[in-house]
């Protein structure tokens, strides 16, 4: 829907790098049942990179990953090789 997004994103803009209008978020979350909260760290992990992703459902995550610590993480770099650093992944084959 092109009236989620806001403006395209600068690559300074840190606090919104995917561009997503927050009261797009907020409207989403809230008919989907989710609180805006939930519903924004539900969009930062859609950009986890595949490998990750799998890894979790395989039961394959470092040991230090835990659901808590995931939703928890607030600056996940939206690279897949900084994310594997950020969250303890060795590289992807």
């Amino acid at each position: 829907n092109a009236g989620m997004l806001a403006q395209e994103p600068s690559l300074g803009d840190h606090d919104n790098p995917l561009g997503i209008n927050p009261d797009a978020d907020r409207t989403v979350g809230e008919r989907g049942g989710y609180t805006p909260a939930y519903f924004t760290t539900l969009l930062r992990l859609a950009t986890l990179a595949p490998d990750i992703v799998e890894g979790i459902v395989a039961g394959r995550q470092p040991a230090s990953m835990t659901r808590q610590r995931l939703a928890n993480v607030t600056s996940l770099p939206l690279d897949w090789p900084g994310q594997r650093a950020a969250l303890g992944f060795t590289a992807a084959a």
